[in-house]
């Protein structure tokens, strides 16, 4: 064979490589998709980084003795497609995509890396890989809770205005019976998957708090997208919920500005919003990191009300 001959041969090779590598990262996106439907993997942040370096791993382990011989240019090519998919469609932050990319590209790498090692040293490769995939696994427990109660916490310091929202019961709730106590409301909706998610531990924050008169707590069902009383009604008494909840008929939601659910506000004694909690993270330390807030607020004298038209905080 002439040298033009096996250098064309060499560049089909390469070609197929890299499409089989492309092909393999449309796949592995759509496991990654199907897996958020079926699982709501997204919701938590540990099983998120783990199911994410797992499966990259077994990508990069799988396709990692085929061309391109290159293993860094390989590992981008199988991680490529998800990252850019993840990137437009998941609306998560920032700093949240690129630990997704990093620790995806990472366990990709290793999976080549512990292939093309495999067939001259086998223990080596399992224990490279695995030591990676558990130093991931332990950044992914202990800081995935930090991270997630960053990105959703947002401190604030503004008064609210005057709204009203009407309890399930149909007695009517204005916000002027709020004073002098430290204040948990939150904005959710039957169909907010995430908000479903969050009941069981705003309850059990609720269970902690309902025997201390300075706390209040109300679950406000938001008057969006064909929700009504009796929908929410029904599933606060399907799943057994205790927690004080109402419907927003006055459109309070748009008043204190809480778009994005489940909306959680804190308010203080004196009626400021001092803490803001938008969405819902499994991997969060929900009711420890919220009662350590609410007790901070206990401990405060009550003050004077900001003036409406402030733009502090």
């Amino acid at each position: 064979m002439s040298a033009s001959g096996g250098t064309t041969m060499s560049n089909r090779v390469l070609a197929k490589g890299i499409a089989l590598d492309l092909l393999t990262s449309v796949f592995a996106t759509a496991a990654v998709f199907l897996a958020a439907v079926a699982t709501h993997v997204f919701t938590d942040m540990r099983e998120l980084f783990l199911g994410m370096a797992l499966l990259f791993a077994i990508v990069g382990f799988g396709r990692g003795r085929c061309p391109p011989a290159n293993r860094w240019l390989k590992a981008l090519l199988l991680v490529s497609l998800c990252m850019l998919v993840l990137g437009f469609a998941s609306g998560a932050p920032a700093l949240m995509l690129g630990l997704i990319v990093g620790i995806s590209y990472a366990a990709a790498l290793v999976g080549i890396s512990g292939r093309r090692g495999w067939a001259t040293n086998r223990t080596r490769s399992t224990a490279t890989m695995g030591t990676v995939l558990a130093a991931i696994g332990m950044g992914s427990v202990f800081g995935a809770p930090v991270l997630a109660s960053r990105l959703a916490t947002y401190p604030a310091n503004r008064p609210i205005p005057e709204f009203s929202v009407t309890r399930l019961d149909g007695a009517v709730v204005n916000s002027s019976e709020f004073k002098g106590r430290v204040v948990v409301l939150d904005f959710w909706a039957t169909w907010c998957t995430p908000c479903r998610q969050e009941f069981p531990e705003l309850e059990r924050l609720y269970r902690r708090y309902q025997a201390n008169p300075d706390v209040t707590f109300l679950a406000i069902d938001v008057n969006r997208e064909g929700e009504t009383p009796d929908k929410a009604r029904e599933f606060m008494q399907k799943a057994g919920y205790t927690i004080p909840a109402a419907y927003d008929a006055n459109d309070a939601v748009a008043r204190l500005r809480a778009e994005g659910y489940p909306h959680l506000l804190l308010l203080d004694k004196s009626g400021h919003v001092r803490l803001e909690h938008v969405g819902y993270d499994g991997a969060e330390r929900f009711v420890e990191n919220l009662a350590r807030e609410i007790d901070k607020l206990l401990s405060e004298p009550q003050r004077a009300p900001l003036p409406q038209n402030s733009t502090h905080g």
